[in-house]
């Protein structure tokens, strides 16, 4: 009984897959077969140096890119100086000619020279990164913030001590009032802030923040200092306003070039080194 009532199935079964078998030999075959030729069916051809693929459509086949190692990092320009001069990657054998390039006065990049088929590729083979905090300006400090940044984030010359002086006898008194011609500042007793000693505060002050790599001297720029009398008896504020227009930014960037071309003058002469600044 069991097997008469499988019978129709098995029957049903078998008619199902022939069709199935039939559909796909005439259509998926069929397909698959064409879509086969047409793969097969391609030529290879170089234009200008690039090799494209000619399936009814031109496609430009993408050269395999070669690993590239990380790029190296330094700190001070005399470690770059020291990488390329001792050359532990072997860069001169590899490379003919190699490009420093001063980006700006905290930033220096090594290149390659341009390579490829088309002179489109160029690798950085090594960066320099000055990392030192810079002074912020045109912020107004309270006075302890402002002694402390000035110590430590300038070059300690006769400018930046006789402002300290100016700026570390404040203090506050019962009476005391500032006059200010709009070039310099005097400080009178009357109320709010006192100086110990009466000082005139001479506008612009020549300051040389550090600002740039420790390798070279600081650029020194002119600065406006200005004093601020605070309410309620509390701490005066003191800031500093650039009146440089970024002109030191061309010394420095001209101070690390020249810094460069005296540790890498034998790469220069020979021709295997050029410095971009």
């Amino acid at each position: 009984m069991d097997e008469q009532k499988n019978a129709p199935v098995q029957n049903m079964v078998t008619h199902q897959s022939s069709h199935v078998k039939d559909a796909y030999s005439k259509d998926a075959l069929e397909f698959m077969h064409n879509l086969g030729k047409q793969s097969n069916d391609f030529t290879a051809v170089e234009i200008n140096g690039h090799t494209y693929v000619n399936t009814g459509d031109l496609v430009r086949i993408k050269p395999v890119e070669k690993e590239e190692a990380p790029t190296y990092r330094v700190f001070t320009l005399q470690g770059l100086i020291d990488y390329i001069n001792d050359d532990p990657d072997d860069l001169l054998s590899q490379f003919p000619r190699l490009i420093v390039h001063v980006a700006d006065p905290r930033t220096v990049h090594l290149y390659t020279k341009t390579y490829g088929t088309d002179n489109s590729v160029r690798t950085m083979l090594a960066t320099c990164v000055c990392t030192n905090k810079p002074y912020i300006f045109d912020v107004q400090y309270d006075r302890e913030e402002f002694m402390v940044k000035l110590m430590s984030l300038f070059v300690q010359d006769e400018n930046a001590k006789k402002v300290g002086s100016v700026v570390g006898n404040l203090t506050v008194e019962d009476a005391t009032t500032i006059a200010d011609d709009g070039m310099s500042q005097n400080v009178i007793v009357k109320s709010g802030i006192a100086r110990k000693s009466s000082v005139k505060i001479e506008n612009p002050v020549k300051l040389s923040p550090i600002r740039t790599f420790p390798d070279i001297k600081q650029p020194q720029s002119m600065f406006v200092l200005r004093i601020k009398n605070a309410a309620d008896h509390a701490e005066p504020k003191v800031a500093l306003y650039d009146a440089d227009g970024d002109q030191w930014k061309t010394k420095a960037v001209r101070s690390i070039h020249d810094y460069l071309a005296k540790g890498l003058e034998q790469l220069i002469n020979d021709g295997k080194l050029s410095i971009i600044a």
